[in-house]
This record gives structure tokens, C-alpha cells and sequence, in this order.
């Protein structure tokens, strides 16, 4: 089925077209439309990050990871069709991409995946492929859409569409999908949570060649969250067995930039995530009672931070809203005052608070404060990780 045609403020690329105006762009493979200026390269900048003084090493991604590569989709010039078919037509250059986005096609990078060394980036494929080039006209827009990993390093993400020799299944927007590693599965399936890639985007849109590197600022996409234990009992220690989160989680979220992002349904998968167990650590955590003489709480942070995908587009009281149908599982046991020394144990599951409502790219840390003889489980933003609660941005300038 053939794209529909072209607004009127457009028609003139046809004109243009017939009298032998356009030049063809080539395939990612190819360095560029015959057109291009040789002598100007398209490069991408260096990352640049802002970070909170106070930032701890316990956050995934406070600055691009070195020797690491992110995927990009390059676009220039919409597509017209002739008696030759589908070929890109130099006129719509100088047109914004909200006005000729439907008819644009990958042209410049298709999931290219360009290297950051710790300095600069590069996409040439450890030097045996030649550097892309910007167009000779310096009134023309480019856009540009990113995503962290390429899928060369790391499973995670996907494009829609796929490569197709059909120029018209290629227009428009891409869809970016990300997918979490497992697939299904049963609640007591151990997921081991490094295997969870810190999923970024990125997007530079209407870009202009006299702005010199193409700079991109990625966001996190998932949230993060961490476990602290804190004891406020002035009469007794306690000791933590196990911690874990178990259910089932959302795996998938997919974003169309400019036009949509959302959640598919029925992605999910199940399983348990271990913050700690005594059998795997040698021995159980022990949080010390509240020093009487100065009333310093002692507190312990436990475990990584866990990445997850959070649905903020379901009704707060669905079942699958925000993580998913997921719990906290912990294991714990203090000795009584008055008892004759022998520790009671408990093992307790809280489902999420109705008041927790994660957002992405954000990092909570999930406070369990030991008061009396029970957990009281409270959920604060990290304020030192990612940067800020609403700041969780990578530069490439």
C-alpha cells in the first residue's frame, strides 16, 4: 500500500524530482547520497555529564560507559515516487521533520552502531568504513534518534521496522522496543538483575550541519530501586535472612519519538529477584539496636540497584500497574526482650504501598524501618543517584 500523497506546501519536490533534480541516497552500507560534500564529515560529540557532587557508584549509568556503543537512526530527505519509483528528493531538505517525517527513511544510519572510547565517538566499525558525510546545503534538517545498548553488546533493543527493500514500510517515526532478558516463567525462577542493560534514548531533531557535532542527551527509561534496612529498636538487634522481590513484571515498552510511547500488553514476565540471602552470603546481616548515648539509627543498604520497567499509563489500583503483581519477601529475626534469648523469626510479604507510584528514570530507595517488633516500608527518591528525582540525563555534545 502506497503512502498518501504529499501535503500541498511538498508538491514542488515532485517538480523537482521530474526535472532530474533529486539524488538517490544509499543504504546504510553506503557512505552517503551522491550529492554529499566529501569534505565535511558527520561526527557525533563527546559525552558530557553533569553529575551531583554527592553521586555514589551504586547508580547503573552516571556518565556513558567507555568502550561502549549506542544504536542511531539518521534521517534527511524525505522520498517522492517517479516513473523510477521511490528516491530522495534534495528539495524537502530545508523541511522540519514534523513536515516530512512520513515520507522519511533511514537513509543516513539504520541501527548504526557508533563507539565511545572514553573521548570520542566513532562509527566507522574499528576504521574499515568510511565516515558519513553531511549534505552540501548547509539549510538542510536532520534528525537523529539514539538508544543505549546496540544490540551488537547487549539484548535489549529492537527496531520496527526491521530493514525492508520496500522504501514505504521504512517512512516515518521508528519504533524503538526494549525487552527486559526473560521471557514468562514462574514466580520462583531466580532472574539475576546485572543482566538488566540501563536502557537510554536520545534524540536530536531539525539539526543543522553549522552546529557541528551532533549532540545527544540520553534519559534513562527504567527505574531503579534500592533497599536500605534501618533499625529504630533501642532494645534489640536484627537480623536480616533474605530479601527479594517476586511476581510478575512488565518486559517491554516501546517508543515511536514525536508520536507515542507505551507498554504492550500482555508482555510480562515472572520470577525473583534476591537482594540478599544468608545462604548465598555465608550469613545473615545483622543491623545493630539504636546506640542509647547518642540516638545514632544504624542503617544498611543491601544489595544492587534493581532496574525495572514501571507502567505509569495503567489505573493506580490494577494489579499490573507500575512494576507489575510483584511483593517484597523478607526474612528477619531480633531477640524479644524478656525471652529467654531464643530469636523469633518471621518471613512477611508487602505488596506496593498505593502510594508508591515510580516514575522512570528515577532511583528510590525502599527504606524498611524496624519499629517495635515489625517493618514499616517506606519509599523515598535517591536523591544522589542519577543526579536528582527528575534529572537523569547523559549528554553527547
Amino acid at each position: 500500500m502506497k503512502p498518501t500523497k504529499l501535503s500541498p506546501v511538498l508538491r514542488p519536490w515532485t517538480l523537482a524530482l521530474l526535472l532530474g533534480a533529486a539524488a538517490a541516497c544509499a543504504h546504510d552500507e553506503q557512505l552517503g547520497p551522491d550529492g554529499a560534500d566529501r569534505g565535511l564529515p558527520l561526527l557525533f560529540g563527546t559525552p558530557v555529564v553533569t553529575l551531583d557532587a554527592e553521586a555514589t557508584t551504586r547508580a547503573p549509568l552516571d556518565a556513558f560507559p567507555e568502550n561502549r556503543s549506542f544504536g542511531v537512526l539518521g534521517y534527511c530527505l524525505a522520498d517522492d515516487e517517479s516513473q523510477d519509483g521511490w528516491q530522495a528528493n534534495p528539495v524537502s531538505g530545508p523541511y522540519g521533520w514534523e513536515v516530512k517525517r512520513s515520507r522519511c527513511a533511514p537513509h543516513l544510519f539504520y541501527r548504526t552502531a557508533v563507539r565511545y572510547d572514553g573521548a570520542t565517538c566513532d562509527y566507522r566499525n574499528g576504521g574499515s568504513e568510511r565516515l558519513r558525510e553531511w549534505y552540501d546545503d548547509p539549510s538542510y534538517l536532520y534528525t537523529f534518534f539514539a538508544y543505549y545498548p546496540h544490540e551488537s553488546e547487549q539484548a535489549g533493543f529492537s527496531v520496527v521496522p526491521a530493514w525492508n527493500d520496500d522504501l514505504t514500510k521504512m517512512m516515518g517515526s521508528p519504533t524503538l522496543r526494549f525487552d527486559m532478558p526473560w521471557n514468562g516463567g514462574a514466580e520462583t525462577d531466580l532472574r539475576q538483575m546485572e543482566q538488566i542493560p540501563d536502557a537510554m534514548v536520545a534524540s536530536a531533531v531539525d539539526v543543522m550541519r553549522t552546529t557541528g557535532r551532533v549532540g545527544l542527551e540520553f534519559s534513562h527509561m527504567l527505574t531503579g530501586l534500592n533497599f536500605e534496612v534501618r533499625n529504630y529498636n533501642s532494645e534489640h538487634d536484627v537480623t536480616i535472612h533474605s530479601l527479594r522481590l517476586t511476581g510478575t513484571f512488565h518486559r517491554s515498552f516501546e517508543w515511536q519519538p514525536g508520536v507515542s510511547f507505551s507498554y504492550p500488553a500482555g508482555s510480562t514476565f515472572s520470577g525473583c529477584f534476591e537482594y540478599f540471602d544468608s545462604a548465598d552470603a555465608g550469613a545473615p546481616l545483622t543491623v545493630p539496636r539504636v546506640e542509647t548515648s547518642t540516638g545514632t539509627v544504624s542503617g544498611r543498604q543491601i544489595g544492587s540497584t534493581l532496574l525495572l520497567i514501571s507502567n505509569t499509563q495503567l489505573s493506580t489500583d490494577d494489579p499490573m500497574a507500575y512494576f507489575g503483581n510483584v511483593a517484597l519477601e523478607i526474612s528477619y529475626s531480633f531477640v524479644e526482650t524478656g525471652s529467654d534469648g531464643t530469636p523469633t523469626v518471621k518471613t512477611v510479604r508487602r505488596n506496593r504501598p498505593a502510594t508508591f507510584m515510580p516514575q522512570p528514570g528515577t532511583i528510590y530507595t525502599a527504606q524498611l524501618n524496624f519499629i517495635g517488633d515489625a517493618f514499616v516500608l517506606q519509599f523515598e527518591p535517591d536523591p544522589n543517584q542519577w543526579e536528582s528525582v527528575y534529572e537523569n540525563q547523559i549528554t553527547f555534545l
